[in-house]
Order: C-alpha cells, then sequence, then structure tokens
C-alpha cells in the first residue's frame, strides 16, 4: 500500500502544474522557508517541507489538499487579512475601506452593508462606459454583474480619498497590494481588484482574498477572467461549506445557475479543507452540502482550528492497483471535506466521476501550443540569416524577394513559405490578444509586444514587395489589419508612457545595430513605391499637389535618417529606393531651379553622397 501511494505520489507531482507557491505570489521566486519573514512564518516541521514524500505523516501528496496547505500554512496572510476585516467590522464607527501597510505588502480591505433580506441577486450588463467594460471582448461580449456589490464598487470608486489611495498603492516599485473582504465586502474586493487589474501602474499583479463572498457575475465574467491568463490566479475565496452567504440568496437554487465562480477557493468544512479550482466541482460541492445553517461564519476561528486539527490526519481511500493518482487525488479532497466518498469503486460516486472528467478534459487542452512557438522562432531565425545573406551580397532582402529573376523563383518560395507560416501565426496571436479582456499585465505585454513588432518589421516588407509585384497600389490603405494593431498598440504604450511623465523608451538606432538592419517603419518600402508611382506625373510637369507629396516623402526619409530609423541597405545601389532616386534627380534637374534644391536636407544629404557617410557610420 505505501509503494503504491508514493508511486501515485510521485506520477501525480510531475503531471500537476501547481501555482506558484504562496510566498512566491507574495514576496517573489525565493523559497518559502528563505522569504517569508520571521512574524508571517509558522516554524516548519520535517512533515511540512518533505509532503510528497512523508506518507505515514499525512495525505498531502494530493493536489486539492496540498494546494490548501500551502496556502493556509505556508503564510500566515490569512490570518493576518481576518484580522484586519474583523477589526473594522468591530469599529464602533462606520468604515467602507481601510488600509493597513506592512513591511511587505499593503492589504486593502472593504467592509459592505450586508443584503437586505428582500434585495436578491439581479444582474447588471456591462457597457461600454462602465470602469470594468474592458472584460467585455468582440467573441465575449455578454458580461454581468451582481448589482449590488456593483454600484458600491462604483460608488467608492469615486471616493477622494480611496483614489488618491490607490494612485499610491499601485505606483511603481509599491509593496504587493492584497485587496480583501468578508460577504458583500469580498464582492467588492473582487470588483476592486479586476479594476487593478487595469488601472495600475506597478507590474505586480494585485491579490485579492474574499471570505465567505457571494457570486458576483455570469458566464461571461467567468470566462473573461478564464482568458486572463496571469491575472486568474490572482482571486482566492476561503469558504465555508455551509456558508449562509450562499444558501439563503439563492445563487444554488436554479438548475441552470446563472451566477458562476471564479478564481481559486479554498473550501472548508468542519473537518477540513481542499483547495478547488474547477468551477464546476465548486458547484457541485456547494450543492452537496445543502446546509440550513443561517448564522455566520468565524472564519479566523475555522482557519485557526482546521490548521491544527488536520496537520496529521491519516489518509483512509481504499486503493487498488486499477486506480490513477488523479482519482485518488480528488477523492482525498472529497473524504477531508467528509461529503461522504470514502471509496473509489468505479461507477457508485457520480460526483467524484463528473470531477475526474472535468479535469481529463482540462488536461487534454493545449494551454500552450509549444510547437508553433518553436517553429516561430525558428522561422524568424532563418529571416534574420536571409536579411544577413542579402546584405553580405550587396542587396536588400526586399529587392532580393521582389526580383525573384534575380535568385531564381524557387529560392523565392522558400522565403514565401516562411513568410506565410509567421503571417498565419501572427494574425492568430493578434485576434487573441484582441479577444483577451485587456488588463495590464506588463511584462508580458511587453515581450509580446517586442516579439510582435520584430516580426511586423521584418515580415510586411516582404507583405508589401509580394503586393506591388502583382500590381497593387496604395498599400498603406489596404494593408493588413493585425500589421495596423501590431503598430498601434507599440504606439498607444509609448505614448502612455509619456503621458505618466516616464522617459519614453529610447529606441537603440537602427542604422547602428548589429544585426538584423530593419528599418523602424515596417511601412518604408510602400511609401517607397508609392513615390515611383508618381514619378511619370512629376515627368509630365506635375500638378502641385504631386510636388507637394514627393516633398513630404522627403521630409519622411530625413527623419528616418535623423533618428537612425533607417537600415542601410536602403541605399544599396540597384535597389528600389536608389532607383527611385535616380529617376527623381534626374527629373528635378530639369524642372527645379538649382536654388530650390539645394535648400531642402535630403537633396542634398542624397547629391552630396551624405547617404555614404550614413552607411559607412553602421559598418
Amino acid at each position: 500500500m505505501r509503494n503504491l501511494l508514493l508511486s501515485l505520489a510521485k506520477n501525480r507531482a510531475l503531471r500537476l502544474s501547481l501555482p506558484l507557491s504562496v510566498s512566491e505570489k507574495l514576496f517573489g521566486s525565493s523559497a518559502a522557508s528563505h522569504s517569508l519573514s520571521p512574524s508571517l512564518s509558522p516554524s516548519l516541521s520535517p512533515t511540512h517541507t518533505h509532503t510528497l514524500i512523508d506518507m505515514e505523516a499525512s495525505w498531502k501528496f494530493s493536489g486539492g489538499v496540498a494546494k490548501a496547505n500551502l496556502i493556509l500554512s505556508g503564510t500566515r496572510i490569512l490570518h493576518r487579512a481576518w484580522e484586519f476585516i474583523s477589526q473594522i467590522q468591530q469599529s464602533p464607527r462606520s468604515i467602507s475601506f481601510a488600509i493597513r501597510e506592512l513591511p511587505r505588502f499593503t492589504i486593502l480591505a472593504f467592509n459592505s452593508r450586508s443584503r437586505p433580506q428582500d434585495v436578491l441577486p439581479n444582474f447588471e450588463s456591462l457597457v461600454d462606459s462602465h470602469p470594468l467594460s474592458f472584460l467585455i471582448t468582440k467573441d465575449n461580449p455578454s458580461v454581468a454583474l451582481d448589482s449590488f456589490p456593483l454600484s458600491t464598487f462604483c460608488t467608492l470608486l469615486e471616493h477622494p480619498d480611496l483614489k488618491n489611495k490607490l494612485k499610491t498603492l499601485t505606483a511603481k516599485n509599491q509593496p504587493r497590494l492584497i485587496v480583501v473582504g468578508h460577504a458583500e465586502g469580498g464582492a467588492v474586493a473582487a470588483l476592486f481588484t479586476l479594476w487593478l487589474l487595469k488601472n495600475r501602474s506597478s507590474a505586480a499583479l494585485p491579490l485579492c482574498i474574499t471570505y465567505g463572498s457571494p457570486f458576483i457575475g455570469n458566464k461571461g465574467l467567468q470566462t473573461a477572467i478564464g482568458k486572463m491568463e496571469q491575472s486568474k490566479s490572482q482571486f482566492w475565496h476561503v469558504l465555508s461549506l455551509d456558508d449562509p452567504v450562499i444558501s439563503s440568496c439563492g445563487f444554488l437554487e436554479s438548475a441552470e445557475l446563472q451566477f458562476k465562480p471564479f478564481g481559486t477557493y479554498l473550501l472548508l468544512s468542519e473537518s477540513g479543507y481542499a483547495c478547488i479550482d474547477d468551477p464546476d466541482s465548486v458547484i457541485e460541492l456547494l450543492r452537496s452540502a445543502d446546509s440550513a445553517q443561517t448564522e455566520p461564519k468565524d472564519y479566523g476561528a475555522m482557519l485557526q482550528q482546521l490548521e491544527q486539527s488536520t496537520k496529521y490526519r491519516k489518509c483512509n481511500v481504499q486503493v487498488t492497483p486499477s486506480n490513477d493518482s488523479l482519482k485518488v487525488d480528488l477523492a482525498l479532497q472529497l473524504q477531508t471535506l467528509e461529503i461522504g466518498y470514502n471509496h473509489l469503486k468505479q461507477g457508485e460516486d457520480a460526483l467524484l466521476q463528473a470531477m475526474e472528467k472535468r479535469h481529463r478534459s482540462e488536461w487534454k487542452k493545449p494551454t500552450h501550443n509549444s510547437k508553433k512557438l518553436n517553429n516561430m522562432k525558428m522561422k524568424m531565425a532563418q529571416l534574420e540569416w536571409f536579411m544577413k545573406f542579402c546584405e553580405k551580397g550587396g542587396c536588400n532582402y526586399y529587392d532580393y524577394y521582389k526580383r525573384p529573376e534575380n535568385s531564381g523563383r524557387e529560392n523565392v518560395n522558400v522565403w514565401t513559405d516562411i513568410k506565410t507560416f509567421l503571417v498565419d501565426y501572427w494574425k492568430k496571436e493578434v485576434n487573441k490578444v484582441e479577444n483577451k479582456p485587456q488588463t495590464q499585465d506588463a511584462q508580458f505585454r511587453d515581450r509580446w509586444l517586442f516579439g510582435g513588432n520584430n516580426y511586423r518589421r521584418m515580415v510586411e516588407p516582404l507583405h508589401i514587395a509580394e503586393y506591388y509585384t502583382k500590381g497593387g497600389t496604395d498599400y498603406l490603405n489596404r494593408r493588413e489589419a493585425h500589421f495596423a494593431k501590431l503598430e498601434g498598440w507599440e504606439q498607444a504604450d509609448s505614448a502612455k508612457e509619456e503621458k505618466k511623465g516616464d522617459a519614453p523608451k529610447k529606441e537603440e538606432p537602427k542604422g547602428k545595430s548589429a544585426a538584423p538592419n530593419v528599418t523602424h517603419d515596417s511601412c518604408f518600402w510602400a511609401r517607397v513605391e508609392e513615390a515611383a508611382l508618381k514619378l511619370p506625373e512629376l515627368e509630365k510637369g506635375g500638378e502641385g499637389k504631386i510636388r507637394q507629396e514627393l516633398r513630404e516623402f522627403e521630409d519622411y526619409v530625413m527623419k528616418l535618417v535623423n533618428d537612425y530609423w533607417l537600415s542601410p541597405d536602403a541605399f544599396f545601389e540597384g535597389s528600389s529606393f536608389m532607383v527611385w532616386w535616380r529617376r527623381y534627380w534626374e527629373m528635378l534637374q530639369r524642372v527645379e531651379p538649382d536654388s530650390d534644391r539645394d535648400s531642402r536636407p535630403f537633396i542634398v544629404f542624397m547629391s552630396k553622397d551624405g547617404y555614404l557617410n550614413y552607411v559607412n557610420s553602421a559598418q
């Protein structure tokens, strides 16, 4: 028996992706035993630090129970937060919110009035002007929230003292903010956490902890939070199976439940606790308890009692060789809550089977397609090699791709396949981002935008070459939407940084970068092609509009040059740009006086061979 359980434990440990430990979430990536301050860290016995090995001590190898132990015993944050909430609730004066600043984190607690008995949960749909409207996306347009906590949230959001405090607490380099609340106060805390995910300067994600709080939203809200990737694990809900806040308000009565849970639930009973991430399992377990309890729960006393009484409980689940680690894991979660599931005979326990089925289904979903990501990186590296190959041959890759007669159609087809793969990959990525709530997952967004815009600058020129080779015109007004969105997001981020007063991110001079030499504006070659199409009109005498547009193009090129944002390969002899320049210069000499030409920086730069110095400075 002991060997079988150990085997299952090791197998489960390999397959289960546990969330970050409590200490990692709160204090960084250091190990829990080293990063917790003495005031927060209980003394850890060998039993605590070897939970996957010492099976005689407890059943802690199971996923849900092990995660619950981490949350409950890994740090005293649940106790500290509840103590703060209790102080607010017992205050002689009415307090809507309070803040406690500690060395390593700050607690923001909300205290909301109880829901009147005649006020039942009622949905209010979000609209575009709402502070939480960022949760609405194209493929998830119907997000609705319980109107009772929502009205409290909207009122407090305009509270001048709270607004000023939030601005300070969420600034850069501030300690992690933990937003907490009990019952309806917990619902308000969850709404504020959602708002903070969007409206904060700090890269640290806020953590939400609620105690005995009702569900606050519909399936649309559950879906929106499920798409947040990094943010969805920032919601911890401590909830007793017989808490009246759930049963008394009718949250579990309808067969087709309208209100949906989200986040991680630490479910408590008189006998134990378990950590449940699956929202459907949370609902089923709450329904199974079906208690008539009407007294509010004292979560501080419950947490203290459970932490002491369940540390060394033995595992009584019957295990046979046919059982796998998932089934043992789920059975342990049910057993510790004492809902009445203490055996694993197939077909006997409907709840156990339903939970197992959902878990297996969830495992089959590809959370991250690493193969496609690796293929994308490989093809970007191949494209970079292609650019260097062309540069060494004295040709820019735009013209090499545009003129297959110089290299052979078969060679160009190889790069066309690479371009097609990359365009397809990034189109899907942009679509995914569009359909996610736009929270400020700052580090993820920066990395993602950098990769996306690096792709845009390298691949869009090939797209432009293909477009004009096929006789296209006016590319800028027919541009692929995902290219424009990537550029727009990058510009919006830069503008936002400048508006905050931060120094804008300094772009490395492109003409002086090592490799690859990529022009900052991915539409440069489209502008060159459009300028070339205007030359026949100029040769005929040219209207004032044509001359003005060509002068604007001159100014555009000089700005790129002055900012070192133009790749030197644009000046290679025979490039589309140099072909345009030779023709343009020849026409100008015929139609414009010398004095006019000599006053224009671009004409001086090109006619006096200033571009050669620019090319040499980049080498």
